[in-house]
């Protein structure tokens, strides 16, 4: 099984903030950081 890899460096918060108003920019945006295909959010 692969490992995750390790998550955004942005707090929780700040990541839900983003998703909310822009989820599209928000998915281009993290998958530009070189998360392959495995994304892993983190929803409080």
């Amino acid at each position: 099984m692969k490992k995750l890899p390790d998550g955004s460096k942005t707090p929780a918060f700040l990541q839900q903030l983003h998703w909310i108003a822009n989820p599209v920019g928000y998915l281009e945006q993290t998958a530009a950081e070189g998360y392959d295909d495995i994304l892993q959010l983190l929803a409080s």
